[in-house]
């Protein structure tokens, strides 16, 4: 937000305006006038810098921001050995106590307390071609597996000999790992991890290689060169002083470059083995130290050479060297002296390893030039107000919030310190090359070519109101205009400064007219000329256009848009930018905004504090957070933190410029950046990323270091808590680091984070697929998005076979419940039937009953009747005297008895269908034995014998008048006289599905057999129709031993 909310403007020289009431910038960098201090920084910087810098021009300095990291920060010991980036993206620092693993947040430490490491001091790391780790230690060599949570020891046994204390370790081509130990060198292979012996007995210090061949360092300054693995005859030298060998890198392509222990660099040719060139303390590389630690060329081919008295940066145009060196007074110097190890990750970011912990740089923040009291004594102070481009000259002149100095183009450096107790708000330099100097409290100083001063406040009589000046300009004609706070906007006639009446406080447009609250709002004045016009703008006023010649105000923009700053533009066009609104453009000739830019276009604030455009298609702006450099045709936005080379987050309004030469300026609260812009930059990349590792419940799913490559997961149904470990693979700020995520199938949108977590609970069963996307906090986006699909297993009780399951068990059930209902409507029906049959039966019972009783009385009724009618033949026959006429009356009474007994029977059994036969024929024959015989014939004894036959009543009364008929006829004719043991035997009996009925009597015999063919007497007659008709039987007669008789008939149906 500039320098608003925090500068104190002095009134009329006589009263601070409270800051409460400014939108002033608050920064807590003030002058440090003590000169013991101003003593020990510039020793300081001198020492930290050399004495290269002060031959360098402003923006050919080198930039380099230093992060560093120690035990403060988690790291195990401050004293590290190595840095390593496995291929998942972790470091792994290498300390004096203990492995440390590091992912941007956290750093997590192994040693010999929670890991198998039998000594802490890891020496070196490298990365097994499946994500695992080799580690060296000064007590042996140990590997940890990707898949395997423990490591464990590897020895590097030889014949009689076994190595101890590793020094380095270094993967070849084809995948070997080499060993540098003390006692040689050691290969394992790839494959099988079979280990051989490059060489033995020589205690070896380093290794290195190019694009053939493997080198190695030794302990006495011999130089071995291997073809590979497989052909370990080696090619070698030695240096010519012996000295311990520290580093072997390939810098050129022919090159290679030797750092010694105590001989600085020597180059040798990589075919010849020759030395071709050297560099050394005291010669013109300009190295600082002859101890050679670690030698790194990077990605962009900066050339770093880690001493035993800094960070050593090549530069091969110059051949010499810029040597970076730790300061007390800076946290963003080299954290030690002595420069252990170098390392650059898939980032480009350089990671240096110190005796006092880890410092890391971007190898591209030499693009911007920062200057501050850190490497440029001659500054008053780090907080810069504003600049002053000197007319015809490279010089510029700073101000600051304690004092003013001048960068003079020829000597390099800053000097000419003047008003080093004032505040400088201001800087302007007229048509006659004076340079006007505007203070926050003091009023005007002008700095004459003479050297001479003179000096304006509101107590002097000068005209000039008040001594708070917010602004300096000049037009066209010469005049000087002055922006004074909450008077307005005057102008210097050459003696004193005069005023336009509309532009006094009290008269500007938008002020005027207001209530006396609204106007409270202070007027800060920012001018900006442009031909016949003067720009205006003010927090109370917007933008307003004074014409020069006529002082009349001819167009204005509202004040809502409250601007701090203006640039002219080509084609009548002027950048405006706002305290918290964007940058806007403005068309002058339509008067209106033609363009908007903020945030959501891709700008890292919405607060413009200064703007230079080097083209319309790279325009360069100043905020609350960095510099954007834009490109207003494809609106594209490149972001310049300070850990890209800015001199801060923090930038101040006014203070901008750019010289003749193209250099661009730009102060705040912390220095100011030098630099040329020649153009857009390359479309920048955004980081890798990576993803670390997916848990679910607490468990371990996913390891990128196991598990390379991502095959989608199948989870158990319970295990529906699921995180997510992401890694920005860019640790040049992991505090700034951003994420983007979503879980397709869960989030409808994406998701923004700070964290490197991300957790679901409580997920359903289904597809996902996790997505996301990483920053390094610059708004570039990685190119890539990782995708994670996974998938939540249905319970056991959901899965199809379950369904199928329960679809079957539904239809048995459905089943079921169909045939119960079924069987109970069935069985309700059954009682219901049951029911009205019983009562049916019920009814029908009782009405049988009463038929049965109404049948019984009639069976009874018959039965009297015939009993009656026998009676009367009875009583009737007695009246008569011919025996034929009385015989034919019993005949007709036997008869008569015959049907009355069924009856009879009918009504004293229970059953009024049938009858039982045998009781029928007893109680017959019973009867008839009654019957009356011819004198001196005695009675035959009848004998019944029946099986137990039931008939029904009319085969049974048809049965009985033949059996009557047969056993009267027997009794009638067939005993003579005197005949003993005469008898009659009544047969009934069932044979297959006939009734053979018999009467049979051992009397005399039959003379006529041909009787039942031609029946003469009516008894014979009743007996064949009854036999042959009425039975649809066969009669046959027997006239052997008595008579007898036999009609078979067939059962009842």
């Amino acid at each position: 937000m500039g320098l608003y909310r925090k500068h104190r403007f002095r009134a009329n020289g006589c009263s601070d305006v409270p800051s409460s009431r400014l939108p002033m910038r608050q920064h807590s960098c003030r002058l440090n006038t003590n000169p013991l201090y101003a003593t020990l920084l510039a020793l300081s910087l001198t020492l930290s810098l050399g004495d290269s810098c002060l031959a360098t021009s402003i923006v050919d300095r080198p930039n380099i921001v230093f992060r560093n990291m120690g035990v403060d920060q988690g790291l195990s010991n401050s004293q590290i050995h190595h840095v390593h980036q496995d291929p998942t993206g972790m470091i792994w620092i290498g300390t004096g106590e203990g492995l440390n693993s590091y992912d941007g947040k956290n750093f997590k430490i192994y040693d010999k307390q929670n890991s198998k490491l039998s000594n802490d001091s890891i020496r070196a790391i490298e990365s097994t071609g499946d994500n695992g780790l080799w580690i060296a230690t000064d007590d042996g060599l140990y590997l940890w597996p990707a898949n395997s949570r423990e490591l464990r020891r590897f020895h590097l046994a030889g014949t009689g000999w076994l190595a101890r204390k590793i020094h380095a370790l270094l993967v070849d081509l084809q995948g070997n790992l080499w060993v540098a130990h003390d006692r040689g060198v050691s290969i394992i292979s790839a494959e099988n991890h079979d280990v051989s012996h490059a060489m033995t007995g020589i205690h070896t210090r380093s290794l290195g290689k190019d694009d053939h061949h493997v080198w190695a360092g030794t302990n006495r300054g011999n130089v071995y060169r291997f073809r590979s693995a497989q052909d370990t005859t080696p090619a070698n030298m030695t240096l010519p002083n012996g000295s311990p060998i520290r580093a072997l890198v390939n810098v050129e392509q022919d090159h290679m470059w030797v750092g010694t222990h105590d001989a600085g660099v020597f180059v040798l040719n990589r075919q010849s083995l020759k030395i071709v060139d050297r560099h050394q303390m005291g010669d013109s590389s300009q190295l600082r130290s002859n101890e050679i630690r670690s030698i790194l060329k990077t990605s962009n081919n900066t050339i770093c050479v880690g001493t035993g008295r800094g960070l050593a940066i090549y530069s091969s145009k110059s051949r010499t060297y810029q040597t970076y060196l730790s300061s007390s007074l800076s946290d963003q110097t080299l954290s030690h002296d002595i420069v252990v190890d170098l390392f650059e990750d898939s980032a480009g970011l350089v990671w240096i390893a110190t005796y006092i912990g880890v410092s890391v740089f971007k190898d591209t923040t030499n693009y911007l030039t920062r200057i501050n009291q850190s490497n440029e004594p001659g500054l008053p102070n780090n907080n810069i107000t504003s600049f002053a481009v000197a007319p015809k000259s490279e010089d510029f002149w700073i101000g600051t919030l304690g004092g003013v100095a001048r960068w003079d183009s020829e000597k390099r450096v800053i000097g000419n310190r003047l008003l080093l107790s004032k505040r400088i708000s201001s800087l302007k330099f007229d048509l006659s090359s004076n340079l006007w100097i505007g203070t926050f409290e003091s009023g005007i100083t002008v700095l004459k070519p003479d050297h001479s001063t003179a000096t304006f406040t509101s107590s002097n009589n000068s005209g000039l109101p008040g001594n708070g000046i917010t602004s300096i300009e000049t037009d066209y004609t010469g005049r000087v205009w002055v922006g004074v706070f909450n008077k307005g906007v005057f102008y210097f006639d050459g003696k004193k400064f005069q005023t336009v009446s509309t532009l006094l406080h009290d008269s500007l447009p938008i002020i005027a007219g207001k209530a006396k609250k609204e106007a409270e709002t202070p007027t800060i004045p920012v001018l900006k000329s442009d031909g016949h016009y003067l720009w205006i703008s003010s927090l109370a006023v917007g933008l307003s256009r004074l014409n020069i010649e006529s002082f009349s105000l001819s167009s204005y923009i509202r004040p809502k848009y409250r601007i701090v700053s203006l640039s002219p533009a080509p084609n009548d066009r002027l950048w405006l930018g706002t305290l918290n609104q964007g940058l806007h453009l403005y068309n002058k000739k339509t008067n209106s905004l033609e363009d908007h830019f903020t945030t959501a276009d891709g700008l890292s604030s919405n607060g413009i504090y200064g703007i230079l455009e080097v083209d319309e298609r790279n325009v360069w702006i100043s905020s609350g957070r960095g510099l954007n450099q834009l490109d207003p045709a494809t609106r594209t936005v490149w972001h310049y933190g300070r850990e890209k080379g800015a001199q801060h987050n923090d930038f101040n309004t006014n203070a901008y410029a750019k010289t003749p030469d193209g250099i661009m300026l730009f102060g705040g609260a912390n220095g100011f950046n030098a630099f040329v812009s020649y153009g857009l930059p390359t479309p920048a990349k955004g980081p890798p990323i990576a993803l670390r590792s997916i848990t679910g419940e607490g468990e371990v799913q996913f390891d990128l270091r196991a598990s390379p490559a991502y095959s989608p997961l199948e989870l158990k149904h319970n295990i529906n808590d699921i995180g997510f470990d992401l890694a920005v693979l860019d640790y040049t700020n992991p505090s700034n680091n951003a994420y983007k995520y979503r879980l397709r199938g869960y989030d409808s949108s994406w998701q923004s984070s700070r964290y490197n977590y991300v957790s679901y609970t409580n997920l359903d069963p289904g597809d996902y697929i996790f997505e996301f996307r990483g920053s390094a906090g610059d708004g570039i986006w990685s190119e890539n998005t990782i995708q994670a699909p996974f998938t939540i297993l249905n319970p056991p009780w959901l899965t199809w076979w379950a369904y199928l399951l329960y679809a079957t068990f539904a239809a048995l059930a459905l089943w079921f419940i169909r045939i119960n209902i079924t069987n109970r409507m069935k069985l309700a029906n059954v009682h219901h039937l049951e029911h009205l049959v019983e009562q049916r039966t019920r009814e029908q019972t009782a009405l049988l009953a009463e038929k049965e009783l109404l049948l019984k009385e009639i069976h009874h009724r018959v039965k009297n009747n015939m009993q009656l009618i026998s009676s009367l033949l009875t009583i009737q026959s007695q009246s008569i005297d011919d025996a034929s006429i009385k015989s034919m009356f019993r005949m007709c009474q036997g008869r008569i008895q015959a049907m009355a007994l069924i009856h009879e029977s009918l009504y004293k059994s229970d059953d009024l269908r049938t009858i039982n036969v045998e009781e029928y024929l007893k109680a017959l024959a019973l009867n008839l034995s009654s019957f009356q015989q011819a004198p001196d014939v005695s009675t035959p004894e009848i004998t019944v014998s029946v099986d137990p036959i039931v008939m029904s009543i009319d085969t049974a009364i048809v049965c009985g008048l033949i059996v009557n008929e047969l056993v009267t006829n027997s009794l009638k004719h067939a005993f003579n006289k005197n005949q003993s043991n005469s008898a009659i035997n009544i047969y009934l009996a069932t044979e297959e599905n006939n009734y053979c009925l018999r009467v049979a009597d051992n009397g005399i015999g039959v003379s006529d057999t041909t009787a039942f063919e031609n029946p003469a007497s009516m008894g014979i007659s009743i007996i064949s129709v009854l036999a042959l008709r009425q039975l649809e039987g066969k009669m046959v007669l027997d006239n052997d031993s008595g008579t007898s008789v036999e009609i078979v008939f067939p059962i009842d149906q």
